[in-house]
């Protein structure tokens, strides 16, 4: 059964630059410690932007139940999240035990769905293909190529500009670094290199001086 679409194209299209993103952009600058152009920063925020999505998506997947295991037992009144069944949701009605002596003891569980229908599951069942943990979003439909082909333009765009409104970030020769790491160059530092500069007369030191 295919599930919802992700994240889609209008999404990245109508994406907007958040306080959020250039803290984060911020940050993987200083870690990196590696100067990067506009459509560099774009691809990192495609990916962070992406896995920040997903795990939201799977968060509202899991909201309001636990997810269903055929292993795990239930209680009635109780609700679950279905993995397999597009992660609907339901609230079990009511337990009985099975009577089934090739499974062993387990239990059937009375579940009224989302959408009204009432449906039976197994619990308490150590033998079961869906006992396996269920997958998160996955991320097989994810293509930042396409992506940036796409909206490339438009997000280099927005990006530069809140780039230029952050005073922690800096651009030089094309590609942004945060400001903290660069060498602080005050009116000393110049005053000495000029000293220098006029006892060399302007020429190279010899290595004797260095």
């Amino acid at each position: 059964m295919a599930g919802e679409p992700l994240i889609s194209f209008d999404y990245w299209k109508n994406l907007q630059i958040t306080p959020q993103d250039i803290e984060f952009l911020h940050n993987h600058l200083f870690e990196t410690e590696t100067p990067l152009t506009t459509r560099e920063l774009v691809a990192v925020l495609i990916h962070e932007r992406n896995r920040a999505e997903r795990l939201a998506i799977q968060q509202r997947r899991q909201a309001g139940g636990r997810v269903y295991t055929p292993r795990e037992s239930f209680q009635a009144g109780e609700g679950i999240v279905f993995p397999a069944l597009d992660w609907k949701h339901g609230k079990v009605a009511s337990v009985r035990a099975g009577n089934n002596p090739d499974l062993g003891e387990f239990d059937v569980l009375t579940v009224q769905m989302e959408d009204g229908d009432e449906r039976l599951f197994a619990s308490r069942l150590a033998a079961h293909a869906l006992n396996e943990e269920p997958v998160s979003a996955k991320s097989d439909d994810f293509d930042p190529d396409a992506i940036l082909r796409a909206n490339g333009h438009a997000l280099d765009k927005k990006l530069r500009e809140a780039l230029k409104n952050d005073e922690n970030i800096v651009r030089i020769a094309g590609r942004w670094f945060p400001r903290a790491l660069l060498i602080d160059v005050n009116v000393g530092h110049l005053n000495l290199a000029e000293a220098v500069l006029d006892m060399s007369a302007g020429e190279p030191l010899p290595t004797s001086a260095c």
